[in-house]
């Protein structure tokens, strides 16, 4: 699973930290993300690979949200193998899964969840991820594409 933080060695002052904290988790669009990207670099340095990490979930989360899913988190199955489950928010559109499955016909439908495991996704799966919300995020009737 991907995971990401600020470690203590990168931004020492838990004052500091946790005012990071806040303003990732308002950040509900790219631009405000890439802003923050830059303002934590010219502050604290280079981001070490856990905050690179961090960067990314919040991606996720942004294409998330634009493209009506609830929840999204990684399941280990019990063979080892690990699944992408991806909760369908009530606004959900059928032409959005459609649109899904036309993109990577290896996503299973299940009530009010998608998922994929880890393997059909792709050896850099976290960007197949990512490609695969925008697509869901995309064909929302009566909306216009959703920008990156």
């Amino acid at each position: 699973p991907i995971t990401g933080y600020i470690p203590d060695y990168y931004i020492e002052d838990a004052r500091d930290k946790i005012n990071i904290y806040q303003k990732l988790s308002s950040a509900d669009n790219f631009t405000v993300l890439d802003e923050l990207h830059d303002e934590i670099e010219g502050e604290f340095g280079k981001m070490p690979e856990e905050v690179n990490s961090l960067f990314k979930v919040l991606e996720l989360k942004i294409l998330a949200r634009k493209a009506e899913i609830t929840n999204l988190r990684t399941v280990t199955q019990y063979d080892g193998s690990r699944t992408i489950t991806l909760t369908m928010g009530k606004n959900m559109q059928p032409l959005q899964i459609v649109n899904l499955l036309d993109f990577n016909d290896k996503w299973q439908v299940s009530g009010s969840l998608l998922k994929i495991s880890l393997q059909d996704l792709g050896f850099n799966w976290i960007e197949a991820l990512k490609e695969a919300l925008q697509k869901l995020g995309e064909t929302k009737i009566g909306k216009k594409p959703a920008k990156t």
